[in-house]
């Protein structure tokens, strides 16, 4: 919604811009219609702060939301979790790692999606995408992560995405 808003806005915009241009270029010559147009942009913005300064103090303020550490880890059934695989899970998907993609599978990878492209097009998109392959593949901090792991697959345990409510 913010972004239909903001795309209006700017909309809105461009076209007082543009009839602010030709009402000056009507009355004026060039160099007199250019300082005027100016003059009277720079003061369409002063009001305009103006008024939006008048406004944004009697918006109402929204409450503060304080943003919890983790979320509780629900294991269904009869299973353990030992608590330092817990603590990580607790982080949430945001500290998810990556799967680990080697320089061919990268390359698979760009060859299926210049596949996708018109026919004309495919070798381009290959060289292209090629140039944005990395020249060494990165590996992340995955220690503590292969250790959670390793102990959720030894206990045969499977992480499963939560719904909204819980």
């Amino acid at each position: 919604m913010c972004r239909i808003l903001r795309s209006e806005a700017f909309r809105q915009v461009r076209f007082f811009t543009d009839c602010l241009q030709i009402v000056n270029y009507s009355e004026m010559f060039p160099p007199s219609a250019q300082r005027r147009f100016l003059g009277d942009l720079r003061l369409a913005s002063q009001r305009a702060d103006f008024l939006w300064g008048n406004l944004f103090v009697r918006l109402p303020r929204s409450k503060r939301q304080n943003s919890e550490q983790g979320k509780d880890v629900k294991v269904l059934g009869d299973a353990s979790v030992p608590k330092n695989v817990a603590g990580l899970l607790k982080l949430g998907p945001k500290f998810c790692e990556h799967p680990d993609l080697d320089k061919t599978e990268l390359l698979s990878l760009v060859r299926t999606a210049a596949g996708k492209a018109k026919t004309d097009e495919v070798d381009r998109c290959i060289r292209e995408g090629v140039d944005c392959l990395p020249q060494r593949v990165k590996r992340g901090n995955t220690v503590t992560l292969r250790s959670a792991v390793a102990v959720l697959r030894d206990d045969g345990l499977k992480l499963l995405l939560s719904d909204k409510e819980g």
